[in-house]
């Protein structure tokens, strides 16, 4: 039984407790590759830990995605003589023996939006020299017809045979403009290359210049874009798949903001900390690698770095905690690694760029998380200009 969430500090180790537990073949994200008619004449984007590069069709516009396994998502508003379309690029692991029918199971399961899904018209392709399934779709996502052109590619994970990596592009439109699919699927397909992935804990942080102001957290922070993002009441989390892990969530950050009581330093957090976390890790190998002064978000605090070992597995958390204004200021990063340097690196980087936001009395309030391309901060189009929402 876990102790009961009392600190700020608390709350980062209570989610380490809940992602120590979790299956490293859980989740899992990749890409599709294939050749076709068209190559498109967009610069190429490069997913370096999805183990994949391509150019988007031309004329969409990329939205960021909570979804955890979405790699890529766009969408191309309608104009005259030209449908709105979705395109997503999904991946996941499944287990070795899974077919295509399996992962339209899997699409029904886990979209709970899209209702009455059925597949038609499967054609066999070469995909990166591997082959793979299309198949057309129809169904309704929130009471809306959509149709789509779906191609599915399933490859045997490097150095794995635990799971392979499902590979899902999916291009989707009204009924209206479905005959428009083909030449949007082939021109993504053109220009689709896969390489090894490379675990995020090997490759540098890339962070945006302008933090993403979230008003829950009286915060700002940088993000990257790659990275998924939630809010909660005081609370940011944030995680990169680590698909050579079976697109295990992690790294993870987590950033949170309460009220501090008036008689605990960032010193008494952490040691409070560490009493709970002999309790949230009982039974498992835990250990204090260090801690000692660390600054966040301007003012002096506390660092400490944990290393968890559990059915063989390792987690390195770095956790800094700081007191300002009244309130006490959290980040954590958790690194399915052991090495803690590359934890404490990259945490570093995300402290370089939290920042405390003016209080509501002395500054607007914003909508969080407040990043330009978020859908859920997007004003409402006209349902008939509106891009079709992604099953993905």
């Amino acid at each position: 039984m876990r102790e009961r969430v009392k600190s700020p500090i608390i709350v980062a180790l209570a989610v380490v407790a809940g992602l120590a537990s979790a299956d490293p073949g859980e989740t899992a994200t990749a890409v599709n590759k294939g050749r076709s008619a068209t190559a498109s004449s967009q610069p190429r984007l490069a997913f370096l830990c999805a183990g994949v590069e391509f150019a988007p069709p031309a004329g969409f516009q990329r939205r960021r995605s909570s979804d955890p396994y979405e790699v890529f998502a766009a969408l191309r508003t309608e104009v005259p003589g030209r449908p709105a379309m979705a395109c997503t690029l999904t991946v996941q692991a499944v287990q070795p023996q899974a077919s295509v029918d399996d992962l339209v199971s899997l699409i029904r399961e886990r979209m709970l939006a899209v209702k009455n899904l059925v597949t038609t018209d499967q054609e066999s392709l070469s995909v990166a020299g591997s082959p793979a399934v299309r198949r057309k779709a129809r169904y309704t996502y929130r009471g809306d017809q959509a149709e789509a052109d779906m191609v599915f590619l399933m490859v045997t994970a490097p150095g794995e045979d635990r799971f392979k990596l499902a590979y899902v592009l999916t291009v989707e439109t009204t009924p209206a403009g479905a005959a428009a699919l083909p030449a949007v699927r082939k021109e993504v397909l053109a220009s689709l290359k896969l390489t090894p992935p490379v675990s995020p804990m090997d490759l540098p942080l890339s962070l945006p210049a302008e933090p993403v102001a979230v008003t829950d957290l009286g915060a700002a922070i940088s993000v990257p874009e790659d990275w998924k993002v939630s809010v909660g009441p005081g609370t940011l989390q944030a995680f990169q798949m680590d698909y050579t892990r079976g697109g295990a969530a992690y790294p993870r950050l987590t950033a949170v903001f309460m009220p501090a009581d008036p008689a605990m330093t960032a010193d008494g957090y952490m040691d409070q900390a560490k009493a709970v976390a002999k309790k949230v890790f009982a039974g498992q190998a835990l250990e204090v690698l260090e801690e000692g002064p660390a600054a966040l978000a301007g003012a002096e605090g506390h660092q400490m770095v944990l290393r968890v070992k559990s059915e063989g597995r390792v987690l390195v958390c770095a956790q800094r905690c700081a007191v300002r204004e009244g309130k006490c200021c959290t980040l954590a990063l958790t690194g399915l690694t052991d090495d803690p340097a590359k934890v404490k690196a990259m945490l570093e980087r995300f402290a370089e760029t939290f920042v405390l936001l003016p209080s509501p009395a002395t500054a607007p309030a914003t909508t969080a998380p407040a990043r330009p391309n978020d859908p859920a901060a997007q004003p409402a189009a006209a349902p008939a200009k509106d891009a079709p929402r992604s099953i993905r």
